[in-house]
């Protein structure tokens, strides 16, 4: 093997392992239940006395993992954290395992990678205990699962029952979940997506509609054994019209449009004595998100000179987009940043075609990619204290508020 080459491979996992100590080193701060913690941490518990809780606004699957981490480790902050770290771990490996099974290029894959790790609504929602992440992580290795099955090999059958059952499984811990779905068809059947030869529509339907069916009703099957027939489904009834009907405005409540361009982000924690400010602020890398239209036109210029894999995986990235960030603009009730985070691989992936390029063009052009790059992880270090609870000075608290709409 080239020792270039080689050497490409190496850095994927050590960028793992790095991303792995930054994002865990003091996640058990603050030492209490913080933003929506106060809900979740309190059903993991009811879920972990009595397998079940129909008083909650999520389906039962994300609260089953973190119940599991309790009974395993204690009823203490880094149990509560922990399924949303290894998450953040999984979605930052399968976010780079798609792009590899698109160009089959490490290149592109380490820079999705680092992309997604260096930014702040990752990070944020890494050390906390919440849905999104595990069910982000769920559905990426589920379209890796599927994407992997128009490859030539053994075990297809099995790679998409795993698709289908992961998919399930993260609809089965948040709904917003159910956009991926197109997407998971579209990477079996489209010969416009991928070019192998695509499945045929009885296993999609057998593996990708009926086994994520299957697995809610079995993530879900403690309610039905305890309470009957009519309480399970009165359970689902009341998350849909919870959703549905919820009209009530908040502080922090944000609309779709708004995200890509940080005007509202959320203060998770905030705590200020005369002597520093120690809060952990869900905000975007600010080069990441307000470069992007750089690297689209990146993306785009490399869509046009390069492979036929170059552009389907940017096409995976645009549907991704489409299904998980842009349906948003239907709904009409209080909307928040952090659900942004589903579309954030897909911007990674943007990002990775568009860097790749510029490293393989001229002199000139491959310092402008080194230098985004840097910008990328100065960016990255000089917020990492408030992504992360550090203390920090007043004056420099103020520093880092870059918009007014931040504070």
């Amino acid at each position: 093997m080239d020792p270039r080459r080689s050497r490409v491979w190496l850095i994927g996992p050590a960028l793992l392992a790095v991303t792995a100590f930054l994002y865990g080193t003091g996640a058990g701060f603050p030492g209490q239940p913080y933003y929506d913690e106060v809900y979740h941490v309190p059903t993991a518990r009811k879920v972990l006395l009595q397998g079940y809780d129909t008083t909650n606004s999520h389906p039962l699957f994300g609260h089953m993992i973190m119940a599991a981490c309790i009974r395993l480790f204690g009823d203490i902050p880094w149990s509560w954290r922990l399924p949303s770290l290894i998450s953040a771990l999984i979605a930052l490996w399968a976010t780079g395992l798609l792009a590899w099974l698109f160009t089959g290029r490490m290149r592109v894959a380490v820079l999705a990678g680092l992309v997604l790790a260096v930014d702040g609504v990752t990070l944020t929602q890494a050390r906390i205990g919440m849905l999104n992440s595990p069910m982000l992580a769920l559905l990426l290795v589920s379209m890796c699962a599927a994407l992997s099955t128009r490859r030539a090999g053994s075990g297809q059958d099995l790679r998409l029952v795993l698709a289908g059952v992961l998919l399930g499984m993260a609809i089965a811990t948040r709904w917003v979940a159910l956009g991926a779905w197109p997407v998971l068809l579209l990477l079996c059947g489209s010969r416009t997506l991928v070019r192998d030869r695509p499945i045929h529509a009885v296993k999609i339907a057998a593996y990708l509609v009926c086994a994520p069916i299957l697995v809610y009703a079995l993530v879900h099957l403690p309610v039905l054994a305890a309470q009957g027939a009519d309480a399970a489904l009165a359970f689902q009834k009341n998350i849909l019209l919870y959703h549905w009907t919820l009209d009530k405005g908040h502080t922090y409540g944000s609309r779709w449009w708004s995200w890509p361009l940080l005007l509202r982000p959320i203060w998770y924690f905030f705590e200020r004595n005369d002597a520093d400010v120690r809060g952990i602020l869900c905000v975007g890398n600010p080069a990441v998100f307000w470069l992007l239209p750089a690297g689209l036109v990146g993306a785009w210029v490399a869509a046009r000179r390069r492979e036929a894999s170059t552009r389907s995986l940017l096409l995976l990235a645009g549907i991704g987009l489409a299904c998980l960030w842009l349906p948003w603009a239907l709904v009409g009730r209080v909307q928040f940043f952090h659900y942004y985070q589903t579309a954030l691989p897909f911007t990674a992936l943007l990002w990775a075609v568009a860097l790749d390029s510029w490293l393989s063009a001229g002199k000139i052009t491959r310092s402008a990619a080194w230098a985004v790059l840097a910008l990328f992880v100065v960016c990255f270090v000089y917020w990492y204290p408030l992504w992360t609870g550090q203390p920090l000075s007043y004056e420099a608290y103020r520093q880092r508020m870059l918009l007014k709409s931040w504070i």
